[in-house]
């Protein structure tokens, strides 16, 4: 099982969420969050990990499942590979997680002032869109798991021209999942938990909060039910404690993570004589700063925006299309001082 795992780490904006706006860091912390409630410190055989942007498989693993889908119901790339390995191992693949943080860019444009504040509005917007779409993979992981417990013969493809020996590898890494894996367990569960939270809950909660207050609203229902009401009254109660606890949990949990992250960097960064030069590409976070703790009230309205809204748009187009004009932001690049020396003269 060594050769069959995936390795993911979690992420961490930290390099100019002091630059972007508002909503835009606090849709990042979120995803930064959503990815932190998959992590293990210790493997767990029943665990599933979702990778957010970042991961790792080995070659044997990716050879036994077929390689990477490169069509469009692929999108959701990270999302897709890990249920491609899942399934391709019949729920037996290994998943670790990463102490390592991968340090990430909040999405923002170029230019400023008031266009450039819409702009990246704009652009994280196009950007969570892209994420959302990914939902295509709901559908995926259900006829996948379909297959399971079924005997597939001869489901080895050769994707490109191979020898007889790496096809006899192949084959042989693919007969040590099993032949046919088993439907209904703990972990296939876990898995399809995780795929509710992702591409089900931001528009289940979203149309539940409008619901229940359009209801509430009216003067006279039409129908009076007690015990209706009183669901109603309960589950605002739970919505209300689930966000003070969220709340708690950025505020304690993930400042001290986020703190630990940026001085680690940029320690590394003065031994390697660039903290100067990258100064200003680090995002501290003054746990004393009261204005930090705003980001976390306003975590409705920023999942709204880059959640429900572009989950439900995705949704809805998805009738029409499967396929997304993938657009990716601009990179940013270290520009060498010798090269600016350079064209000066």
């Amino acid at each position: 099982m060594t050769d069959m795992t995936l390795y993911a780490p979690p992420i961490i904006f930290d390099r100019n969420a002091h630059r972007v706006p508002f909503l835009v860091r606090v849709a990042d912390l979120m995803w930064c969050g959503a990815g932190l409630s998959c992590f293990q410190a210790l493997p767990s055989r029943d665990g599933v990990i979702i990778p957010t942007a970042v991961y790792t498989v080995t070659l044997p693993l990716i050879h036994s499942v077929g390689l990477f889908d490169p069509g469009h119901e692929a999108i959701g790339e990270d999302f897709h590979h890990l249920l491609k390995c899942y399934f391709g191992t019949h729920g037996r693949l290994a998943i670790e997680s990463i102490p390592s943080p991968a340090s990430q860019c909040n999405v923002m444009s170029s230019l400023s002032g008031v266009r450039g504040w819409i702009y990246s509005h704009h652009a994280r917007y196009v950007q969570a869109l892209r994420h959302m779409w990914g939902c295509l993979d709901t559908g995926y992981a259900v006829q996948q798991w379909r297959k399971l417990g079924t005997k597939r013969k001869g489901t080895i493809t050769r994707t490109r021209k191979m020898s007889h020996t790496e096809l006899e590898l192949r084959l042989s890494q693919y007969q040590q999942h099993g032949d046919q894996g088993v439907k209904l367990t703990l972990r296939n569960a876990v898995l399809f938990t995780r795929i509710f939270e992702a591409h089900f809950l931001p528009i289940h909660l979203f149309l539940v909060i409008i619901c229940s207050g359009v209801y509430s609203s009216i003067p006279h229902p039409q129908v009076q039910c007690r015990i209706l009401t009183m669901s109603f009254d309960f589950t605002a109660i739970l919505r209300g404690l689930s966000y003070m606890i969220m709340i708690g949990y950025f505020a304690i949990c993930y400042e001290r993570y986020h703190r630990v992250c940026v001085q680690a960097r940029a320690a590394e960064m003065k031994r390697a004589g660039l903290f100067e030069e990258l100064k200003g590409d680090f995002t501290f976070r003054d746990r004393l700063n009261p204005v930090n703790y705003l980001d976390y009230v306003i975590f409705p309205v920023a999942g709204t925006m880059y959640g429900s809204v572009a989950l439900l748009h995705a949704a809805f187009a998805h009738f029409w299309t499967d396929r997304l004009n993938y657009k990716v932001s601009a990179k940013p690049t270290r520009v060498v001082a010798s090269l600016l020396d350079a064209r000066e003269v």
